[in-house]
């Protein structure tokens, strides 16, 4: 038989095949069952033919077959269970009552406290019972002021509040916490408004090795919080313990958009360093060379229960016991089938981390530097000696290979979960993983050092504070070097595909032969990813995405000629702008640098309050706005800010047009000019009428019934249109009987928040629609809406 790479690594065989079937489980729907029967047949014939005919090949194919079946029975077996206890309400305002005890580390989130509690007991209206499930509760923080510090894990607590539906994504293409949570195994999340929602009670406190983890864990961040303060203590409770609740926002932003986030991520890094202290401190207690290699295996496990056992440094911790054990008896360990036993046991005991994304990152890392490290080491040989014998040029050198070599195999991955490439990445992690290990060894000799002298630990905190202060620095300076980043969307199958192809070419130009095939490799796949778009023809349809924005407006219009309009902005407030946190990464996700038109609905700031940053981040080549009197201040604010920047300002009002694609036929029939007297905003909103071949949509803004009367008297017949959005969010304002009558619309969109303050909408008008059979999507409860129009019908689209 050929022997191959996978032959000698069987591990990293198995854990393939195994990811193979957990990927293919995904598009196969079939039962549990299914596939554990599939998986005993093909391992029985598998080993029949072993040892019946000898026919090796066709039991390896039958053994292999049997694996990857495995893989999807572990994997369906799993989102069945997760099915089975998950949490769902049965209606809105679902009171829920929980008993059981903290089950991971709080963390304060922004106005939250988010407590995982295991449960033992659940009431649901009239059905109680005992049971094991872990629930995510959403505390306010302002309320619960003393629950942080009366709450950690193994914690019994009594919970009073109301269940809530997964958090899905909101907008296209939004990071979906929902799935994170149940990758996390969250049965269900509760948020509690109440003060007395969260008591502790319920069972005794019973003292756990999690429990006394947790006691640690808090005593050991109290030491570094009483010889660090401000941000070099949060920075370095996350580096040390994986505590990175405590961390501001700017500061986590700044790592992501240099590239050094995954320095605060607990992985390969720290465990080494800690294996190195371990290692070195019980070589220092004289104690025999194999009780050394265990003790720093049991110290590295118990280092992975102290910082919450996240896949990186759970597979950093059994990589380092692998290459431990290995020495232990003398056997030479191979880093691929170390880094497959690894991953092994993760997806065997939890399949449904292949889909997390540190899992994802932390084998790329390490695999691309196994893989492309020598290679680079070979080419850092190939420099003058004169250099070489400077040693601080040799391990400048080795460290940028050793960074380069990890994101070059990370880089799609980063591109497609955080959306943006770093520039500077390279450079940085030069200056930030050195500082960084040397953070963590002070980190850790200030922890060993202050039971015994303080003034010590003192000494060893104070170096660890300047060199703190100086990363901390140089990240916020490095992320705001101009070009630091740039933003990617959309990173495919096909990006992924040619990335590699290209960089294994790059990297093969001494090897003849290989690049030769690469370059084939490379050109097939760009014909083939041309010949796609050529065989999907041309897109004729014309599409609207009502984006979620919370209680406001805003509405992307696609036409068949590839340009593309923007109707209102959203809210914003002194914390929050609509367009910076969700129109504009929403706009590059789907590739849109350009905005053919913004048209400005009212001067209300709920519809006006993100144009201002998709002005400064996007071309816009129109404004419009309604052709009255702005009444304003942020209207003529934003009217200034396009004028710098050349934006054409046009002024509309009804019987116009606005002219974006021949196709699309825009009618302007609201407000008149001589009603600038109407008695609010509202009244003065610009309505659109827009028609695509038979299909039609009536778009009103937030006018309200006296903008309506006016409509009717002047346009009768004329509104009759298959898709209404709806007026002032469905306020009891808008949408009169007379008018709906009049439009007769089979699909009525309502833009609105999640239990906003204005009750919106109204129940009386959602009654009026469901009297006259419309079919009725809001943002509150279903996110985004997006549809397509081929001028025939309009049908409505998954977010997915």
């Amino acid at each position: 038989m050929t022997t191959t790479p996978l032959t000698k690594r069987p591990a990293l065989r198995i854990v393939l095949l195994l990811a193979c079937g957990i990927l293919a489980s995904t598009y196969v729907p079939l039962s549990p069952l299914t596939f554990y029967f599939t998986t005993l047949l093909f391992a029985l014939v598998g080993f029949a033919l072993q040892l019946g005919t000898r026919r090796t090949l066709a039991a390896s194919i039958s053994i292999h077959v049997g694996i990857v079946c495995a893989g999807a029975a572990l994997y369906t077996n799993e989102l069945s269970k997760s099915s089975t206890e998950k949490l769902v309400p049965q209606g809105r305002n679902e009171l829920i009552v929980l008993e059981g005890t903290v089950d991971a580390e709080p963390v304060e989130k922004g106005k939250n406290l988010q407590l995982v509690v295991r449960t033992t007991f659940i009431a649901r209206g009239p059905e109680a019972a005992a049971t094991d499930r872990r629930v995510l509760v959403l505390a306010k923080t302002s309320k619960n002021k003393e629950l942080r510090e009366r709450t950690q894990i193994g914690t019994s607590v009594v919970v009073e509040g109301l269940l809530e539906d997964f958090p899905g994504p909101r907008n296209p293409g939004e990071f979906n916490y929902g799935r994170y949570l149940e990758l996390d195994d969250i049965d269900g999340v509760v948020r509690v408004n109440d003060s007395g929602g969260v008591r502790i009670g319920g069972a005794p406190q019973k003292t756990s090795l999690l429990s006394s983890i947790s006691t640690l864990r808090r005593s050991l961040a109290a030491i570094l919080d009483r010889h660090h303060s401000g941000e070099e203590a949060s920075y370095l409770k996350g580096l040390v313990l994986a505590d990175r609740g405590e961390i501001p926002t700017e500061v986590k932003q700044s790592f992501v958009d240099t590239g050094t986030i995954h320095i605060l991520a607990v992985s390969g890094l720290h465990v080494a360093v800690v294996a190195m202290i371990f290692y070195g401190l019980f070589g220092m207690l004289r104690f025999p060379r194999r009780l050394v290699s265990i003790a720093t295996m049991a110290g590295l496990i118990f280092y992975m229960l102290l910082t919450g056992a996240t896949p990186s440094v759970v597979r950093a911790t059994i990589m380092a016991c692998v290459l431990l054990a290995g020495g232990l008896f003398e056997r030479k360990t191979d880093i691929y089938n170390s880094l497959g036993i690894a991953a092994l046991i993760i997806l065997a005991l939890d399949p449904k981390q292949l889909f997390n994304v540190g899992f994802q990152l932390s084998f790329a890392a390490v695999v691309s530097i196994v893989y492309f490290y020598p290679i680079l080491a070979q080419l850092i040989r190939r420099i003058p000696e004169k250099f070489e014998e400077i040693k601080a040029i040799d391990l400048v050198l080795k460290l940028f290979a050793v960074s380069l070599a990890a994101q070059l195999g990370t880089l799609p991955f980063t591109a497609f979960y955080f959306e943006r490439i770093s520039i500077v990445s390279l450079l940085a992690n030069l200056v930030v993983v050195p500082i960084s290990s040397v953070n963590v060894m002070l980190g850790f000799a200030t922890i060993l050092t202050s039971p015994i002298s303080n003034w010590l630990a003192g000494c060893y905190a104070a170096v660890n504070d300047l060199l703190s202060s100086f990363l901390l620095g140089f990240v916020a300076v490095a992320a705001r070097v101009p070009f630091a980043f740039v933003d990617v969307a959309n990173a495919g199958s096909g990006f992924v595909l040619l990335y590699y192809v290209g960089v294994g070419g790059a990297l093969s130009l001494n090897r003849p032969r290989v690049l030769t095939r690469f370059i084939i490799a490379f050109l097939l796949l760009l014909n083939a990813l041309l010949y796609v778009d050529v065989l999907r023809g041309p897109d004729t349809a014309f599409s609207a995405t009502f984006i979620d924005v919370g209680q406001g407006d805003a509405m992307l219009l696609e036409f068949p000629n590839g340009k593309r309009a923007l109707i209102d902005a959203g809210p914003k407030s002194f914390s929050y702008d609509s367009g910076e946190k969700i129109i504009a990464p929403f706009l590059k996700r789907k590739g849109v640098d350009r905005l053919n038109a913004m048209i400005l609905s009212h001067a209300h700031a709920d519809h006006l309050g993100g144009v201002e940053h998709l002005l400064n981040g996007f071309r816009v080549e129109q404004l419009i706005q309604a052709d009255t009197v702005a009444h304003s201040r942020l209207h003529r604010e934003l009217k200034a800010a396009a004028e710098m920047r050349g934006v054409e300002l046009c002024r509309i009002g009804a019987g116009g047009r606005i002219e974006i694609d021949p196709t699309v036929r825009l009618y302007v029939l609201h407000p008149y000019l001589a009603e600038d007297s109407l008695s609010s905003l509202n009244n003065e909103s610009i309505v659109l009428k827009l028609v695509y071949g038979e299909t039609s949509f009536l778009l009103v803004g937030d006018a309200e019934a006296e903008a309506e009367e006016n409509l009717l008297l002047r346009y009768g017949a004329f509104l009759d249109s298959d898709l209404l959005k709806v007026g002032h969010h469905g306020s009891i304002t808008s949408s009169s009987v007379e008018f709906l009558k009049r439009v007769t619309p089979r699909t009525a969109i309502i833009s609105v928040g999640r239990n906003n303050k204005f009750r919106h909408p109204s129940p009386e008008v959602v009654a009026r629609f469901q009297t006259l059979g419309v079919d009725i999507r809001r943002t509150d409860e279903g996110g985004a809406v997006v549809l397509r129009s081929d001028g025939q019908r309009i049908e409505f689209v998954s977010r997915r």
